[in-house]
């Protein structure tokens, strides 16, 4: 699913990867995602690519968790950088909002990294924040809370990172807003 709604946009090309990123190893649950990021980092150089989504869905709890990892990795605390911890949790079917929320945090993480031309992924992801609703005053009311609150979350590091990318000076107000909405 998440394919079909990249591969509609103009700066995003797809290659699937049909081996499983996992995370195992030695330690606790962060040093298992830390391991997890070095090999989906290799993977990424050796294709090359900008971006890997990965995660997990459980049909069980009708969930999904999608985890983004940029090539190269920006420092903890920068506004608009992807980190480990930076999770969409939706569910299977998140609805057409949470759907261009999705699209706009992939072209946002992707963005950051890319080694390429930026500006078509960069007009995408306006064009898309464009379209989104206002999600910090109003969160689609079919997601569960925590659900609600990551996709206002990675609609905040959308704006932060258009911002990043020379975008409007209201994107740091906007992406404040997420955040404080999220918290």
């Amino acid at each position: 699913r998440l394919a079909d709604l990249l591969a509609k946009t103009q700066g995003a090309s797809i290659a699937r990867r049909y081996e499983p990123l996992r995370q195992i190893g030695p330690g606790g649950p962060m040093e298992k995602l830390a391991c997890a990021a070095e090999q989906g980092r290799a993977w990424l150089h050796d294709m090359p690519a900008d971006l890997l989504i990965w995660g997990e869905a459980s049909a069980e709890n009708n969930t999904v968790l999608y985890r983004f990892l940029p090539a190269y990795a920006e420092p903890d605390g920068v506004v608009g950088a992807f980190g480990l911890g930076d999770v969409l949790d939706l569910p299977l079917s998140p609805g057409p909002v949470a759907e261009q929320v999705i699209v706009a945090t992939t072209l946002a993480a992707a963005v950051r990294a890319r080694v390429g031309p930026k500006a078509p992924a960069i007009e995408s992801l306006r064009a898309v924040l464009a379209d989104i609703p206002d999600l910090a005053a109003s969160a689609p009311a079919t997601l569960a809370p925590a659900q609600a609150a990551s996709v206002i979350l990675g609609l905040g590091l959308a704006f932060a990172a258009d911002l990043r990318c020379g975008g409007p000076a209201d994107r740091l107000e906007k992406a404040l807003a997420c955040y404080r909405a999220a918290a």
